[in-house]
């Protein structure tokens, strides 16, 4: 038995099966990516603008209106703040024009590359074990956090990055790093590249330097400090350009499109997605990002509710308290470590646990204030509230640093006292179970992939599908869709199809379709009495009714 366990660990304690296990779990994230992602939602919107960009036409997206359906303008919307994903997806949908599929695939396949390359540097430097750096590599392969379920376009690439600016500062804070000014700048625009691709992590860009100048001010070291101003201060002028930039993008628009951004109708079922207030309730669905961080939540709810039914009840309330007794742990750690380095000797080790917990408690407390100051959203079609902190994208660097906590602090070291071995144990078997249950997902799903059964098409995919159907069933007629569902819009004008906003025109009684030409109307539930008029015409037909909860209505102009 023991001569079993040193050859597995000789084995492992290779750098050579570490790049290995770096492909392993690389190719188990671009199977996971092959089977949930599509390019809807919000993905629609920045494919949009990389087609724009590609074509030389700047931040924007491509806009016509039911007042004049023959005229395309190229609109600037505000969503376009952090365009990074759009850059980089520009060049690829140049090489593969129209397919969207596989420049996403691409894109967030060498995102988790990306993260793994990162995370493995950081364990070599912290553990300098490679057994230990291999183990976490492979686990995270396997491990299922929610956000690849739900195809987010741009999470996966943003952590990488965050996690490569926390990388960055541990070099700059060694002993004997004497890094350039130009070392400096780069590092400054690191830390402003994660709030280009995602704009909630826009703040952390100043988070990152304020972390170098608490450790110079703790470690009294005028060398950190001065290092941490030079940053703080190229990265504030970063944020301050972006911020200058595309507030004149904006500004410039409303002037120059006046009757497009007061027509928009926005997907809150109140009509306003940004209700300013003081809402604490909000606090109450905080993503339980502490348990998430050992074991997959959706699969231990299963679990729960399959085979403890009777306490089911109790599970959601466990999460909370468990997660809120997390966060209170990590608040004590982050103050008690403060005030035992004050004026001492920090380690990496030391450094990096203070500065991912600077980061991660940044984080929550962004999230926690939002939540706070804007009403929860229930958006069209939808029974359930969003606010900023209930999903668990926003706490991907929390569950991650602390799954790279539990293997530098707690698996890499040998633990001598009883509760700490213990300890030890339970999180190593919960692991194990998180392993072992996300390879027989993946494998699942890999066969899924395989096989020729079609995925269930969306409310988008329907329509659009639709709209083609009716262009091959009437040769000559121009088929237009109306809506001004946002994802529809981006996803339709993906598939070509010609897309009009400005709904509220049809309730004007002289408004008429050109000849040969059908119009499909595409609105939630909570929006058909804002086209009321329109819809009691004798020649608008309902045309689809999709879970009552969105409608097609048809219109056609025969001569």
């Amino acid at each position: 038995m023991a001569s079993t366990r040193l050859f597995l660990y000789q084995l492992l304690n290779q750098k050579r099966i570490g790049w290995l296990f770096v492909a392993i779990a690389t190719i188990s994230k671009s199977i996971l990516v092959a089977v949930f992602s599509n390019y809807e939602t919000d993905k629609s919107f920045y494919l949009l603008l990389a087609k724009n960009l590609s074509t030389g036409d700047g931040f924007t997206i491509p806009v016509s209106l039911l007042s004049t359906p023959g005229i395309t303008e190229n609109i600037y919307l505000p969503s376009a703040v952090s365009p990074l994903y759009s850059i980089i997806a520009a060049p690829l949908l140049k090489l593969f024009p129209d397919n969207y599929f596989l420049v996403t695939w691409l894109i967030e396949s060498l995102s988790w590359l990306f993260l793994f390359l990162v995370l493995r540097k950081i364990m070599l430097l912290l553990t300098e074990n490679h057994f230990w750096t291999n183990l976490f590599i492979l686990l995270s392969g396997f491990f299922l956090y929610t956000v690849e379920i739900s195809s987010s376009s741009k999470d996966v690439f943003a952590l990488a990055l965050l996690f490569l600016a926390l990388l960055r500062c541990i070099y700059i804070a060694q002993a004997g790093s004497r890094p350039s000014f130009v070392y400096l700048a780069v590092t400054a625009f690191l830390f402003f590249l994660p709030g280009l691709t995602k704009l909630t992590y826009l703040p952390l860009t100043i988070v990152f330097p304020l972390s170098l100048l608490f450790i110079g001010f703790l470690k009294k070291e005028k060398r950190i400090l001065h290092y941490g101003s030079v940053t703080l201060l190229l990265s504030v002028l970063l944020v301050a350009v972006h911020y200058f930039y595309f507030h004149s993008l904006e500004t410039q628009t409303l002037a120059l499109y006046p009757d497009f951004y007061s027509q928009r109708w926005t997907m809150a079922k109140s009509g306003n997605e940004y209700v300013a207030g003081f809402f604490p309730e909000n606090l109450k669905v905080l993503y339980p990002f502490v348990p998430a961080s050992v074991i997959n939540l959706d699969f231990l709810g299963v679990q729960v509710k399959t085979h403890l039914y009777s306490v089911y009840h109790l599970y959601g309330i466990l999460l909370y308290v468990i997660n809120f007794i997390g966060l209170a742990f990590l608040v004590t750690v982050f103050f008690y470590l403060a005030k035992k380095y004050f004026r001492k000797l920090i380690s990496d080790r030391i450094f990096f646990l203070l500065t991912g917990l600077f980061v991660s408690l940044s984080i929550i407390a962004m999230l926690s204030y939002m939540s706070l100051r804007y009403h929860a959203v229930e958006y069209k079609g939808s029974v359930s509230s969003w606010t900023f902190v209930y999903e668990s994208r926003g706490f991907l660097f929390p569950i991650i640093f602390l799954q790279l906590c539990l293997f530098v602090f707690l698996f890499s070291q040998k633990q001598t006292a009883v509760f700490t071995h213990w300890l030890r144990n339970f999180f190593l078997i919960i692991i194990g179970i998180s392993f072992v249950h996300g390879v027989y997902f993946l494998g699942k799903k890999a066969i899924i992939l395989s096989s020729s059964k079609q995925k269930a098409l969306s409310v988008n995919g329907l329509v659009t599908n639709e709209a083609d159907s009716i262009r091959k069933a009437n040769p000559g007629y121009d088929v237009w869709l109306a809506t001004e569902l946002p994802h529809l819009d981006w996803y339709a004008k993906l598939q070509s199809q010609k897309v009009l906003n400005g709904l509220a025109i049809l309730n004007d009684s002289t408004l008429r379709l050109p000849p040969k030409t059908i119009l499909l109307t595409v609105v939630a539930k909570e929006d058909t009495a804002r086209i009321s008029n329109y819809l009691h015409r004798s020649d608008v037909k309902q045309y689809r009714n999709y879970d009552n909860v969105y409608f097609v209505y048809r219109e056609e102009a025969v001569q």
